[in-house]
């Protein structure tokens, strides 16, 4: 079984946080965590550990739910201990955490890492030949701050999605899929930052750097499982009419939207 560690918590938290506020920053984390801004990326970076007189007041900072202080509580106890029956100790309520507690994360962030709009991009930028692929590089292009080009990074090259090389990032072969099929806080959350991009390209961008098309009409259940099939055949064919391209120096975000314009069922049922 797959334990994640504290550390990895604390940097999905300060993901969070950062995305929610542009201006957020390290130094602002540590100073919310009550801890000194070189003493926390020290943690972070796994080059010191946190007391468990620290990670009990963190964790009231970050978590409101008690079981979920608990599990971050012993996540630290896990990772700390030094002799094996205290840790083996640790794991067993970590288990029991899990198993009693489905909000409680074991290994999820593979699913995590699609929260954010940008990690996808990210891999693309890493795939263009002569892109200088650093994170102060990646940031400016992406209009992020140096915090998440830096922690999306780590994240993806954990999941085994990059690799360094000659003191560059670069795509790996490994694939990351996404179900359309079944719902999921992740997609939905990732679907609506795409969105949000896209309607901000439509004041911020020329009409020669993006193709936005919409059109209203009536159908039926049928006819809509026939458009679906249409869509992944576009898809597809954009696909391999890009891969066919050489020279690729640019990164575009391609998105559908069909969807019910009918509100009144909706209501009803509300």
């Amino acid at each position: 079984m797959q334990i994640e560690s504290y550390q990895d918590v604390l940097k999905s938290e300060l993901l969070v946080r950062c995305g929610t506020n542009s201006s957020y920053s390290l130094r602002a984390y540590a100073r919310d965590l009550e801890l000194d801004p070189s003493h926390l990326s020290r943690v972070l970076n796994n080059k010191q550990s946190l007391s468990l007189s620290s990670a009990r007041r963190i964790s009231e900072e970050i978590f409101k739910e008690p079981t979920e202080q608990d599990y971050f509580v012993t996540l630290v106890e896990y990772s700390t201990a030094k002799k094996s029956k205290s840790k083996e100790r640790a794991l067993e309520r970590l288990i029991s955490l899990s198993q009693r507690y489905p909000r409680m994360k074991i290994a999820a962030e593979t699913l995590n890492v699609i929260c954010d709009w940008y990690y996808f991009p990210i891999l693309e930028i890493c795939a263009l030949p002569k892109f200088d692929s650093q994170p102060k590089k990646i940031a400016s292009f992406l209009g992020l701050s140096m915090t998440e080009a830096k922690l999306a990074i780590e994240k993806l090259h954990k999941l085994g999605l990059i690799k360094e090389k000659n003191g560059r990032w670069r795509k790996t072969q490994s694939k990351m899929k996404t179900s359309n099929n079944q719902p999921s806080e992740a997609l939905r959350k990732y679907h609506k930052q795409v969105l949000q991009k896209a309607i901000d390209s439509v004041d911020e961008q020329p009409l020669e750097s993006r193709y936005i098309r919409a059109r209203t009409m009536t159908t039926n259940k049928e006819a809509l499982a026939e458009i679906r099939g249409l869509v992944e055949e576009f898809f597809e064919k954009v696909s391999r009419v890009n891969n066919k391209a050489r020279g690729h120096d640019s990164v575009y975000q391609m998105s559908f939207q069909l969807f019910d314009l009918n509100m009144g069922d909706k209501n009803e049922k509300n």
